[in-house]
């Protein structure tokens, strides 16, 4: 099953405004949700982008606040570390791993071939790396403490919501900045699973939403969210 992820694949291409360049993103025909670039995870990438290409214009866009302070990590992102959890095609840390940011993406083993895949395509092997990280064992796991933890749609399976919350709490320090990217749902499960997942959060964790004006204006949607977690102090 691995191997064939990657067999017949199908590119998306994805802009890189603050670098003038581009991203090739190959997404497989067959597999789970984790072949293919789901809008969230684009939304936050291009996030990244726009924070990372514009100058604060205004004083409360540059003082205080869990959201000023994800944007200083990410304006400063090629001297930070990153972590992705549950990266599927990996378009969130490579995003990040193109503007000089040294990246860790992170899937199921069924994942690596398409992820390593990714990293080729963009030239980005010193920058990126892909590795295994199961949330049902991840005290094993030897990563280093991110600057930046990137969390894109992954409140899906309700068997893997608290798995999810143990991986975050686990690897996040205290200066860690969690950006989690997720979309509405019409399914009531998927609804009270993502307010269940917000409760947990909230309780180890300070949480801001980031404000659709702050978003990149061409890839923003009201029904898509971006939250900027930190470690309470």
């Amino acid at each position: 099953m691995a191997a064939s992820l990657v067999e017949e694949t199908f590119v998306r291409v994805v802009e890189i405004e603050s670098s003038k360049s581009e991203l090739k993103i190959h997404q497989s025909y067959i597999g789970d949700v984790g072949c293919v670039v789901w809008d969230a995870a684009l939304v936050l990438s291009k996030y990244i982008d726009f924070v990372h290409s514009v100058e604060c214009v205004k004083t409360d866009d540059c003082d205080g606040g869990l959201v000023a302070y994800a944007s200083q990590l990410i304006k400063n992102i090629h001297s930070a570390r990153a972590i992705e959890l549950g990266a599927g095609t990996g378009a969130v840390g490579l995003l990040a791993a193109s503007l000089g940011c040294q990246t860790t993406l992170t899937d199921l083993a069924s994942l690596m071939p398409l992820l390593t895949k990714n990293i080729e395509e963009n030239n980005l092997q010193e920058k990126a790396s892909a590795a295994v990280l199961d949330w049902d064992d991840h005290a094993d796991a030897s990563l280093p403490q991110p600057d930046l933890l990137l969390v894109a749609d992954c409140v899906y399976y309700v068997e893997a919501l608290l798995p999810l919350l143990d991986t975050i709490s686990a690897l996040a320090g205290p200066k860690t900045a969690v950006l989690i990217s997720y979309e509405d749902r019409e399914s009531e499960v998927k609804q009270v699973l993502q307010k269940k997942f917000s409760e947990v959060l909230r309780k180890q964790f300070d949480v801001e939403e980031v404000p659709t004006q702050k978003m990149h204006p061409d890839y923003m949607a009201d029904d898509i969210h971006i939250l900027v977690a930190r470690k309470k102090q």
